[in-house]
């Protein structure tokens, strides 16, 4: 990669998810809308964070949410979508607080949403911590109704288990607006090492110039929650690409 940054777990699986997406983003293109579960799980993450660290969990989460509305009125997008955006800055708000109090207080963290370097690739972990003696990975999943087998099928924990290399337990630590769960389990060595070899092929490849084309595959079955849709519906008749993606998403500096 040009800045020679080690590349990300988030990538590798948004790959996986859809070609076309992982090259919006590795083309710099953010949206200006998340969907409603994208954006309550980043505030959730993003509350819980401050307060892992001693800091305040309801002051971040306004932050961010101030921050989607700044967006939101540079996109000179519809008045509806703010109420939108602070009825899930509300939820989030609720979530968050219920987690602190039933699980998140047990724990004494000792990393919160640090990277991870080994070679070519990175993760960042929602949270390393010490519990009942152990040394154990937290990851943090939210949504109306959290489904456990999910989670204990991917390999993302496994993955960011490998890079740290003394995890005893990994805590699924699953947030819905009206429960909160724990599922926990060892991690697999087998599926982590899997997951580096695969992923650092792939920084390989992406060093080389392989993938970065505007023709990558559409798949079809993450679109309703993707955050790109309305600009990739449009894909295949663009005239002025970028006048189509400027109307639904920004585009960092530097980037692309």
């Amino acid at each position: 990669m040009a800045d020679s940054q080690p590349l990300h777990y988030s990538a590798l699986s948004t790959y996986w998810e859809c070609p076309r997406r992982w090259w919006y983003e590795a083309q710099g293109w953010r949206p200006y809308l998340l969907p409603d579960p994208m954006l309550r799980g980043y505030l959730v993450d993003q509350g819980v964070a401050a307060a892992w660290r001693g800091g305040d969990l309801r002051g971040a989460i306004t932050e961010k949410v101030v921050e989607q509305l700044d967006t939101l009125a540079t996109a000179r997008l519809k008045a509806e979508e703010a109420q939108r955006i602070k009825a899930v800055g509300q939820e989030a708000l609720s979530m968050a607080q219920r987690y602190m109090q039933v699980l998140g207080k047990e724990v004494q963290p000792l990393l919160v949403g640090v990277g991870i370097n080994l070679g070519l690739v990175t993760g960042t972990p929602d949270c390393v911590a010490m519990h009942k003696g152990e040394r154990v990975l937290i990851e943090l999943k939210t949504g109306q109704d959290p489904n456990p087998r999910m989670y204990s099928m991917t390999g993302q924990a496994d993955f960011y288990a490998y890079l740290l290399g003394d995890i005893k337990l990994v805590y699924y630590d699953m947030v819905s607006p009206t429960s909160v769960n724990r599922y926990q389990r060892p991690p697999r060595e087998d599926r982590g090492k899997y997951l580096f070899d695969t992923l650092t092929t792939f920084a390989m490849n992406l060093e080389a110039g392989a993938l970065l084309t505007k023709e990558q595959p559409r798949y079809g079955w993450w679109c309703a929650r993707c955050p790109f849709l309305e600009a990739c519906q449009t894909h295949d008749d663009w005239g002025d690409d970028e006048e189509v993606l400027l109307c639904t998403m920004w585009r960092e500096e530097g980037k692309g």
